[in-house]
């Protein structure tokens, strides 16, 4: 079955979205959670690779604003802190 991409065409995707990440992981944040999710979904097959040190350095930052989205911290009347997770409804 012929999918429409050749293995030149799919290089040649696979190299422009390089470029792009190569420019701009280590800047990136996001408070989207569909950008979050696949930007993970994105780096994870190649998490740990030597030669591809973005992908970790990407998951470690989506992470963080993952956590930025979705975790807080009340302060009680006594001065104790809660952590807990923000539910929201869209």
């Amino acid at each position: 079955m012929h999918l429409g991409c050749t293995g030149d065409e799919l290089y040649e995707e696979l190299r422009d979205y390089k470029k792009i990440v190569d420019t701009q992981w280590a800047e990136y944040e996001s408070s989207d959670p569909l950008d979050i999710g696949m930007s993970l979904w994105s780096a994870h097959p190649i998490l740990g690779c030597q030669e591809e040190d973005w992908a970790g350095g990407l998951c470690d930052r989506m992470l963080h604003s993952l956590g930025m989205l979705y975790y807080a911290t009340a302060v009680m009347a006594d001065g104790t802190n809660i952590d807990y997770i923000v539910l929201r409804l869209w």
